[in-house]
């Protein structure tokens, strides 16, 4: 990968923003692996992505690796966030009330794939919601992101506390 961009923190971690070999830009969600609960955060995140990210509305995981003390989670750039949307607006035109149904039906489908699954998400707010313009009509399509907090249904006792 080669810099593009310095990195900058979401939550715990740094994000780096990169290019491939191919000219993609990606993102690298950067895990200080400084013991063994780093790791298995790590793994953890990893195996919910490739668990959830089979459906349109989460973000897709590329990859991920290890690279001396850090771990690294890979994934498409998507230009801003859904607060970062709300507060700029749709680049191109005004915002319609179909796109916001558009938008909170991505949403309550993302949600509702994860409870399929008997997880919850532990963390839904409009920073975890990236904005993919890449599909059909550029309209904008919300990808939920960052599974570090999700938790079982089962995990009763977890999720109370």
């Amino acid at each position: 990968f080669e810099d593009v961009d310095t990195e900058w923190r979401h939550g715990r971690h740094d994000l780096l923003l990169v290019q491939n070999e191919n000219a993609d830009r990606r993102v690298l969600k950067r895990f200080h692996l400084t013991g063994i609960f780093s790791l298995s955060s790590l793994l953890r995140e990893v195996r919910l992505l490739k668990r959830f990210s089979i459906h349109p509305n989460i973000v897709p995981l590329h990859g991920f690796f290890v690279e001396g003390r850090s771990g690294y989670l890979e994934f498409s750039h998507y230009p801003m966030d859904l607060a970062q949307w709300a507060h700029a607006g749709y680049p191109g035109s005004g915002v319609t009330t179909a796109m916001v149904l558009n938008l909170l039906w991505g949403m309550a489908r993302a949600v509702a794939h994860i409870h399929a699954f008997e997880f919850v998400h532990g963390d839904l707010k409009p920073r975890n919601f990236l904005m993919d313009f890449t599909g059909p009509h550029r309209v904008p399509h919300p990808l939920l992101c960052d599974f570090e907090t999700a938790q079982e249904l089962k995990d009763k006792a977890k999720l109370e506390a």
